[in-house]
């Protein structure tokens, strides 16, 4: 090999470990403990270069090494397949056309509980949907870049971040009320 091409894939390389935050904010919401979050980590990174050479000839790294991180969670079932919650549609439907009418006021109240609310909130998701969700809502990645990542098509992909959007507003909810931050209003049930 030439100093060239070994300069080239050191800084390929060190291009991939700027994505080291954003799988490491990911890997502690999916297994919600530090150490097993970093072994994940670590584990993703060996894997993604012990096969650089397939992963960097990709269009996006971030993409590629999210698969791989998605592959370990998936082999040390932290993610299970998607299952819908079987919710009282009538019940969600009007509690959701409620908060939809007004939301100015759920905007303020959603700041009000604060961001480890909201964290919370997420963990509390399924582990197959709360990877989808947090993907997209907080890592950006586009419909195609999820289902790439999950090996699910962008039909279900959409359906699950429905799924998960109407989860985590049963969950904020409901910790607004717990907290007297609202009522529980008979009409939103």
């Amino acid at each position: 090999m030439s100093r060239k091409s070994d300069a080239g894939k050191a800084g390929a390389k060190s291009g991939a470990l700027m994505h080291l935050d954003s799988l490491l904010r990911t890997a502690l919401y999916m297994t919600e403990d530090e150490a097993a979050a970093n072994n994940l980590i670590q584990e993703t990174y060996m894997r993604a270069f012990s096969h650089w050479k397939a992963i960097s000839s990709q269009p996006d790294v971030r993409t590629r090494l999210y698969k791989v991180m998605f592959d370990l969670l998936h082999e040390r079932r932290h993610v299970q397949a998607y299952q819908p919650v079987d919710m009282d549609k009538n019940r969600a439907k009007s509690r959701f056309t409620a908060l939809t009418n007004e939301d100015v006021v759920v905007d303020d109240l959603c700041h009000d509980i604060g961001d480890d609310a909201i964290q919370n909130a997420i963990r509390q998701l399924p582990p197959g949907l709360r990877l989808v969700v947090i993907l997209s809502f907080l890592e950006g990645f586009s419909y195609q870049e999820i289902a790439e990542i999950s090996e699910t098509d962008i039909g279900a992909i959409k359906e699950m971040l429905l799924g998960g959007r109407k989860m985590l507003q049963e969950i904020i909810w409901n910790q607004m009320i717990k907290d007297g931050l609202i009522r529980d209003y008979p009409a939103y049930c």
